[in-house]
């Protein structure tokens, strides 16, 4: 095949994904912009995992345990890259947490309705 084309549809693949990024972030702006009321709903939600994803880095340890230092060493993982991966492990467990604990009381609130 020629690759004169195969190079045109690869670079018109990113282009597309660009645009497609691009139109997935102003949209919700402008719909934001528009109405704001609801707006405000949505970044309760953002704000509350932006508060979830805090949590589990203050949470999460810097140092690397004895039994995990030869696997650090080996994918080239820091105490700062340690702490980061800690922090997404945590925000996970109190994200997990949060839809157990709301399914539960879903399902308790509609066995009393």
């Amino acid at each position: 095949m020629n690759d004169g084309l195969i190079n045109f549809g690869i670079y018109l693949s990113y282009a597309l994904v660009a645009i497609a990024a691009l139109a997935a972030f102003v949209f919700p702006v402008i719909y934001m912009i528009q109405n704001p009321a609801e707006a405000k709903k949505g970044l309760v939600g953002v704000v509350a995992l932006v508060v979830v994803l805090l949590l589990g880095y203050v949470f999460a340890g810097s140092e690397i345990p004895d039994a995990l230092a030869k696997a650090c060493k080996n994918f080239d993982v820091d105490p700062s890259k340690f702490k980061k991966i800690g922090a997404g492990i945590n925000a996970f467990y109190i994200l997990a947490f949060l839809a157990v604990v709301s399914l539960v009381a879903s399902e308790i609130r509609s066995a009393f309705k």
